[in-house]
């Protein structure tokens, strides 16, 4: 006879396991994306980009020193370094200026949409990246196979 600790377990195992199945979908709609679109704020007047947008819906990483107010976002070897309060980033071996500066408000950092558009651009190769109103929108861009060039003989 089972115990009821036994009976318990299997009852979650099943749970579990049915929602990993009802939740497959999902996951697949979410990483099989044509596009993402990232949100543009508008905080007194000036456009913005979330940081935490940034780092959440694209396939980068990143790191905030909280005492210097210095943030890096990374892919692969490619980065970007901006601090709060300063309207330049450095992004690879371009230094991007904004017409104000990277913000910080309610904890959460704020990346001037023109800093923030080239900066995705460089860190996202092989990706198209445009502004569709109220949002800047991210596209893989498709592969197209070269054609092979016919060698001319002599």
């Amino acid at each position: 006879m089972l115990k009821s600790r036994d009976i318990v377990k299997r009852i979650t195992r099943c749970v579990i396991l049915l929602l990993n199945i009802a939740f497959i979908p999902v996951y697949s709609d979410i990483y099989s994306q044509d596009s993402i679109a990232l949100p543009v704020k508008i905080v007194s007047g000036n456009t913005y980009i979330s940081e935490y947008d940034i780092r959440t819906l694209l396939p980068v990483q990143s790191s905030f020193d909280i005492l210097l107010q210095r943030g890096k976002i990374m892919r692969g070897p490619r980065f970007t370094i901006y601090t709060v309060g300063m309207s330049v980033a450095l992004s690879g071996d371009m230094l991007l200026r904004g017409e104000y500066p990277v913000t910080r408000m309610q904890g959460e950092v704020l990346i001037p949409l023109d800093i923030a558009l080239p900066m995705i651009e460089n860190l996202l190769e092989g990706y198209t990246v445009v502004i569709q109103g109220s949002s800047i929108v991210i596209k893989k861009e498709a592969v197209v196979p070269q054609e092979k060039q016919k060698e001319k003989k002599p």
